[in-house]
């Protein structure tokens, strides 16, 4: 496949809005990837990140390299993702810090209307099937739960850190950035790439780059045996990360965050901001149906 600049473009956006979901706790990269229909491509070309392509470019052919990787592909997305990071990073704090119940009404239409997609391509056909669902919603529902760690935050650490985290982000519904609030990594990570902390980004890199080439390649191996089974997990993961993603939120008598309705937050004397989120909610729906149509329509012009 070969697209022209409208379809390098397309891709660089869809690394846009992957970078700027990274940001957000509870948001993944793998669900945008997913929704905007390059979720497999992106497995493959990290997975083939190997033992060939070192070869190849040691023997010069940098060209074969290049190709074996699916290396034009893989570098409109970082520049879009790296691009979405850098400049958007203080704007994501501020929203998710002053307007958390519009955020995530958003990313709530964005899933709900992916899990309405990833449905349609592969219905489960039996009961057996839909366990690969169950499990997958109960594993995103239990990361939902976990509640945030206090560790010295050492070049180790931010290393495994890095490995978790980034790991997370190949799957859809699971959100490194969450994780990395759990660890208690996220505020570091957050203020190193606004005050271009290269140190602590180097250390976050390396931990990245060794997470995407071990864990690509398991889910390019499950996708590659089981793919309706493995599409059916990451849809469940889909199901059970809108817990996460509920947007009316307040914490319990230790402190812990808890999700409420919106009645409640409207007799604590909260601004629930019903009609707002709804609004909100169906934006981000109609956002997937347009970017799954473009999608569409222009890989059917590249192949």
């Amino acid at each position: 496949m070969k697209p022209g600049l409208a379809g390098w473009l397309s891709i660089f956006f869809r690394g846009c809005a992957m970078g700027a979901a990274d940001l957000v706790p509870g948001v993944s990269g793998g669900t945008i990837a997913f929704i905007s229909g390059i979720y497999e491509r992106l497995i493959s070309a990290i997975a083939s990140l190997d033992i060939r392509a070192v070869r190849l470019v040691l023997k010069g052919d940098i060209k074969a390299a290049w190709q074996h990787i699916d290396g034009a592909f893989l570098l409109a997305l970082a520049l879009g993702i790296l691009s979405a990071i850098f400049t958007l990073a203080h704007l994501i704090e501020s929203l998710v810090e002053n307007q958390p119940v519009l955020i995530w009404s958003f990313f709530s239409g964005l899933i709900l209307a992916s899990i309405l997609f990833l449905l349609r391509r592969v219905w489960p056909r039996s009961i057996g099937a839909l366990i690969f669902v169950f499990i997958g919603a109960v594993f995103a529902y239990g990361l939902g739960e976990l509640h945030m760690a206090s560790m010295p935050v050492t070049p180790v650490f931010v290393f495994c850190g890095g490995f978790i985290a980034i790991s997370a982000m190949l799957l859809p519904g699971v959100s490194g950035s969450f994780l990395l609030l759990i660890l208690g990594l996220y505020q570091p990570t957050l203020e190193a790439v606004t005050n271009l902390d290269f140190a602590y980004l180097a250390v976050f890199a390396l931990g990245a780059g060794a997470g995407f080439v071990v864990f690509s390649r398991a889910i390019r191996w499950l996708l590659s045996r089981y793919h309706d089974q493995t599409l059916l997990f990451l849809t469940g993961l889909l199901i059970g990360s809108l817990y996460s993603m509920w947007p009316w939120k307040g914490v319990d008598a230790e402190g812990l965050p808890i999700n409420l309705w919106p009645g409640e937050i409207a007799n604590m004397g909260g601004d629930a901001q019903v009609g707002f989120a709804l609004l909100c909610l169906l934006s981000g729906f109609v956002l997937v149906v347009a970017v799954t149509f473009a999608g569409s329509k222009n890989d059917a012009k590249s192949t």
